[in-house]
């Protein structure tokens, strides 16, 4: 009985920590293009930020990122200080990278890097390429940008 329960165990640990980003195509034209996102990879540190945006992005989206013109819910877009112009939507934050990190690399897929020094970078980036920014490589940790709140002492 015990072996059962430890053969299911582990079964159910393997099939929940598989990675898996692919491209779907949707529709009878196949013009639309989905991005499969479903787990973070372990390799990168995530802020907790991050990982609610992720979550929510995956019950948003059914799992299914669109890869181009996806527009976040007004409430996503309010709860994570996601920037929207031109009808697009783009997230911001930083990077923190290993020292042979290629920032050309990251901006040839269309994602722009500020860095502050070899390890510290910012980034901007619409909603919809997150997957292709997680899985650049030679990232240790990401964190959202977050609007600052000032606390004023009221005036008597």
């Amino acid at each position: 009985m015990k072996k059962i329960i430890l053969i299911s165990v582990l079964l159910c640990s393997i099939s929940c920590s598989s990675r898996h980003i692919s491209t779907v195509s949707g529709g009878k034209n196949n013009k639309i293009e989905y991005m499969e996102i479903s787990v973070l990879p372990d390799t990168i540190r995530f802020s907790n930020n991050f990982r609610m945006l992720w979550d929510d992005l995956l019950k948003e989206t059914n799992g299914c990122l669109p890869k181009k013109n996806y527009t976040p819910s007004e409430q996503l877009r309010e709860k994570y200080n996601l920037k929207y112009s031109d009808g697009k939507c783009y997230i911001k934050g930083y990077l923190h990278t290993r020292p042979d990190f290629d920032k050309n690399k990251a901006e040839n897929q269309g994602i722009s890097i500020v860095s502050y020094t070899d390890t510290l970078k910012s980034f901007s980036c619409l909603i919809s390429q997150l997957p292709e920014l997680i899985t650049l490589p030679d990232i240790s940790a990401i964190e959202l940008s977050k609007s600052i709140n000032l606390r004023l002492p009221k005036k008597y």
